[in-house]
């Protein structure tokens, strides 16, 4: 039986991490890997690294790219586990490309064709955690130095849009699903882990 791919979407402080440590409790006992992107391991993602900490600069077109090959990479790989019966979670995905980077200069028209032309794997579910950009800020002041994205609420007022545009196009999934993300992650998670376990029934 094929494999289930989980994607977890949203903009910087939506709790993707927090959710995803909560779906590896939830999958105990299961075949599950997971994949986050942008990939610090690789030499893609270590170059965006040094982006997102303005060690250096990129031209938005650079960007995309970037966070393109970072995930083609592993493709082939994930496709051998979807094979194999794996479960696999994506913290980010294709999505975030086009989120982001569309929101920099890029038409959100072209970004959606540039991904439809590579025949990246499509996910079973999309888990969009919907936050408002003034909470991402709130939240990561908290917790760290910020970096250029989460630090830039204005930015991320966009990317939120072109998150809910994707989802609302149901882009390159069997199914999205719109989370509010704004409650405590156990209340979250209770949305979350119903999605997952319907679909982990078919």
């Amino acid at each position: 039986m094929k494999g289930k791919l989980i994607c977890l979407e949203g903009i910087d402080g939506s709790g993707k991490e927090t959710q995803l440590g909560l779906i590896l409790k939830f999958m105990k006992g299961r075949k599950v890997s997971v994949y986050k992107y942008p990939d610090e391991k690789s030499p893609f993602g270590r170059i965006i690294d040094a982006f997102l900490k303005k060690e250096i600069e990129l031209d938005a077109l650079s960007q995309f790219f970037l966070y393109m090959l970072d995930i083609a990479k592993d493709q082939k790989e994930i496709e051998r586990k979807l094979g194999d019966g794996e479960t696999v979670l994506l913290d980010r995905y294709v999505f975030s490309t086009i989120a982001y980077q569309c929101s920099k200069g890029i038409p959100f028209e072209k970004g959606v064709e540039m991904i439809e032309t590579m025949n990246f794997l499509k996910p079973d579910l999309v888990l969009l955690l919907d936050i408002l950009p003034e909470v991402s800020f709130e939240r990561k002041e908290k917790q760290k130095r910020m970096d250029r994205h989460e630090e830039d609420v204005e930015l991320l007022r966009k990317v939120r849009e072109n998150y809910l545009k994707l989802c609302e196009e149901k882009f390159l999934a069997g199914k999205w699903v719109k989370v509010d993300a704004d409650g405590k992650p156990s209340e979250v998670f209770d949305v979350v882990r119903g999605f997952i376990a319907e679909l982990l029934k078919e």
